[in-house]
């Protein structure tokens, strides 16, 4: 009984541990993706203009019109102006 004992406390420390080192390989793998994403978004942020192409997380395309610190001002079709937070643009549309 004793050595049942011993193999089941010895099969429990070897779980932990290798459950503690996945979860330790999956923090470091997601910190790193979510730190290229904070960076792709602060250089889209930097580089809104006027006159630039852009896209919406909900996948509107438009023309910034006006850039301000929260909000923007972007051109969807000839005279239809609409005002969205400047978070929600998902991405900068190359010519």
């Amino acid at each position: 009984m004793n050595d049942f004992i011993n193999s089941m406390l010895a099969s429990a420390v070897v779980i932990v541990i290798m459950i503690t080192i996945g979860g330790m390989v999956f923090y470091f793998i997601n910190r790193k993706q979510v730190n290229a994403r904070k960076e792709t978004y602060v250089t889209i942020h930097q580089n809104l203009k006027p006159n630039t192409r852009v896209e919406f997380a909900g996948g509107l395309v438009g023309k910034l019109v006006k850039v301000g610190e929260e909000y923007c001002e972007v051109e969807l079709t000839k005279g239809m102006v609409i005002t969205i937070s400047r978070y929600s643009i998902s991405r900068i549309i190359e010519k």
